[in-house]
């Protein structure tokens, strides 16, 4: 075998970031200005950008989707003993942050459409200890978000989306991460806009908001900010390290401008890969059902 046909040249990698001059300009700017590459405007901005563009009253950011997933259960209460309903088919991240409060992980199995939760298993495995019910939308997919709703709110659990690999794609008129009481992103590496690492959590909730910002930040009441206050800092409660960079920030300001190009760049791709493998009957490529719009993440 010569060197050109080295099996290894034919590895494709997971993902390829796109990026542009905007990116590194705006980069840029922020490290030569020399102060505030914690706590800038920039994060700030990036909040409002991605509430915006979701369509939801707050977003809070923080350094993970891990981190967002963990922090909205502790601003919820979800503790000790208490069931929460997940899928079965998942990154372990979903599972984890369940253990990181002492709860308990139920899995529940997925259907076959969106790969999301499947409804029917929901309604059959909530108990008198179910306290919250977190669907993940599979690849850049919904799941049969209001299917899963409507029985949330019929067993008066909260409905927490674990829309890590789905920001951008839409279901109804909605945009992913608008119909559940809370929601969670990722900017995770190979997502479709990227920070390198980070997360978000999109909520409706003032009160589940102001908690993030304590639980974030040490427990720590920040009206100004913390590196420019001359006075002693107030701790309101047990808190954690979880704050976004503002490099990171600026990094998602640039990629959420840019959002839909990228996710049309998607589809067209999917959309191309789909059309060289469908002719083999083996292989069933995805398609987003009537009403979904698919991004493509995977």
């Amino acid at each position: 075998m010569n060197k050109q046909e080295n099996p290894d040249q034919w590895k494709l990698p997971l993902y390829k970031i796109y990026s542009d001059d905007e990116d590194l300009n705006l980069i840029t700017k922020i490290i030569k200005r020399g102060t505030k590459w914690a706590i800038g405007p920039e994060i700030e901005e990036f909040e409002n950008e991605i509430k915006n563009y979701v369509g939801n009253d707050y977003c809070v950011t923080l350094n993970s989707g891990t981190s967002a997933l963990h922090a909205l259960f502790l601003a919820y209460g979800v503790g000790k003993d208490d069931e929460v309903i997940i899928p079965s088919f998942s990154f372990i991240s979903t599972a984890n942050s369940v253990l990181f409060v002492e709860g308990k992980p139920k899995f529940t199995d997925i259907e076959e459409t969106t790969f999301g939760l499947d409804p029917t298993m929901v309604s059959k495995n909530i108990s008198s200890k179910t306290k919250a019910i977190v669907p993940m939308d599979y690849g850049g997919l919904s799941c049969n978000i209001f299917e899963i709703k409507k029985i949330a709110k019929e067993n008066n659990v909260i409905l927490i989306e674990d829309a890590a690999e789905a920001l951008g794609s839409s279901v109804k008129g909605k945009k992913t991460g608008s119909v559940a009481d809370s929601s969670i992103f990722s900017f995770c590496g190979n997502k479709v806009l990227t920070t390198g690492e980070g997360g978000a959590v999109v909520t409706n909730s003032k009160n589940i908001y102001e908690k993030l910002k304590l639980i974030r930040s040490h427990g720590r009441i920040d009206k100004t900010n913390y590196f420019d206050n001359p006075d002693d800092p107030v701790y309101e409660m047990l808190g954690f390290n979880w704050r976004m960079s503002t490099i990171t920030a600026t990094l998602g300001l640039s990629q959420i401008h840019k959002l839909d190009k990228l996710i049309r760049m998607r589809q067209e791709n999917a959309k191309y890969i789909s059309s060289k493998i469908s002719k083999f009957h083996q292989i069933k490529t995805p398609v987003a059902p009537d009403g979904y719009e698919h991004i493509y993440q995977m």
